[in-house]
C-alpha cells in the first residue's frame, strides 16, 4: 500500500513537472496575441463606454423621474408660475411685426410642464422652440405637445442653454427658464445667448432657486450638503448660485425680481430655498 502511494505520488509530481514544462514552452499563436495598439485602445474604449452607458442611464432615469413628479411640481410651483407667466399677456399679436406669431423659447423644457402656462396667457397660436440636453425627455414633450392646439413646435434643439447659435438673433418674443440655470455650465454664455435672441423689449422669464443668506439654518445646509447633491444626486443642480447678479450684469435694460421662501413636507426644502422669480427685459 505505502509503495503505490509513493508511485501515485512520483506520477502526480511528474505530471505537473511535465505541466511547467509545456506552459514555459508554450507559444501563443500570433492570430491570438494582441497588438500594443489594441491594447492601448481597450484601456482607453472601456471608460468611455462605461461614461457614454452612465450618461444614457442618467438621461433615462432623469428623464422618468421628471415625469413621474410633473403633478406633484405643478402642486408645489403652480401659484409662482402663474404669477410669471402673467407677464406673457403683454405679448399681443396684433402688435407684432406683419402680425406674425409670438415666439416663445424654452431652455430645459424638460418633459413640457409649462406648457399650460403658455396657452393660459397667449391669446391665439404661437411659436415655440424647445432647447434641451437630455434627448430622453423629448418623447414626452411630444406626447404634450400634442395636447396644446395653439403650440406650433417650430424646433427641438437638442443643445447646453450656451449654446443658442442655432437660433437667429432678434427673433424671440420670451426667453423661458425655469429650474436650469442651478445646472449649466456658464451662466454668463447663457445670458448672453438669451439677451442675442431677443428681440428689443423681448422678456425673459425665469423661476429658479438660489443662494440662501448667510448665517441662515439653510446656507449651512447648502454648504454642507452642495458637493454631494450636485455630482451625486442631482446632475449637476448647484444650490448655492447667485443668479439674480448673472442677470444683473447681463446687459438687459430693466431686470425685476423677488427671492420667495417655499414651504413645504418635503425634506430637499431645508437647503434648495429660496427662489428667484424674475423679468428681465431686453
Amino acid at each position: 500500500m505505502g509503495q503505490q502511494l509513493s508511485t501515485c505520488k512520483t506520477s502526480i509530481t511528474d505530471l505537473g513537472s511535465k505541466n511547467m514544462e509545456f506552459l514555459s514552452n508554450y507559444q501563443v499563436p500570433e492570430s491570438l496575441k494582441l497588438s500594443s495598439n489594441t491594447v492601448r485602445l481597450t484601456i482607453i474604449a472601456v471608460p468611455i463606454t462605461t461614461i457614454v452607458l452612465l450618461n444614457v442611464f442618467k438621461n433615462r432615469y432623469m428623464a422618468t423621474l421628471c415625469h413621474r413628479l410633473e403633478s406633484s411640481l405643478k402642486k408645489q410651483f403652480d401659484a409662482h408660475k402663474d404669477k410669471l407667466f402673467a407677464n406673457l399677456k403683454d405679448i399681443q399679436v396684433d402688435q407684432l411685426p406683419g402680425k406674425r406669431r409670438p415666439c416663445l423659447l424654452e431652455i430645459g423644457s424638460g418633459t413640457g410642464t409649462n406648457f399650460d402656462y403658455f396657452d393660459r396667457y397667449i391669446s391665439g397660436p404661437y411659436d415655440l422652440i424647445v432647447v434641451d440636453t437630455n434627448p430622453c425627455m423629448k418623447p414626452y414633450l411630444e406626447e404634450k405637445i400634442h395636447q396644446h392646439e395653439q403650440a406650433n413646435l417650430l424646433r427641438y434643439i437638442e443643445s447646453p442653454a450656451e449654446d443658442l447659435s442655432a437660433v437667429n438673433s432678434n427673433s424671440v418674443d420670451a426667453v423661458i427658464s425655469t429650474l436650469v440655470l442651478c445646472s449649466t455650465n456658464d451662466n454668463s454664455k447663457v445670458i448672453s445667448e438669451i439677451k442675442r435672441i431677443l428681440v428689443p423689449g423681448g422678456r425673459f422669464l425665469c423661476l429658479e432657486h438660489v443662494v440662501s443668506d448667510f448665517g441662515t439654518v439653510t446656507h449651512l445646509a447648502q454648504t454642507l450638503f452642495r458637493l454631494p447633491f450636485k455630482y451625486a444626486l442631482a446632475t449637476g443642480c448647484d444650490m448655492k448660485r447667485r443668479i439674480w447678479e448673472d442677470i444683473e450684469s447681463g446687459g438687459f435694460s430693466e431686470f425685476k425680481y423677488d427671492k420667495l421662501y417655499m414651504y413645504s413636507k418635503s425634506i430637499t426644502l431645508i437647503y434648495i430655498n429660496p427662489y428667484l422669480l424674475g423679468v428681465a427685459r431686453k
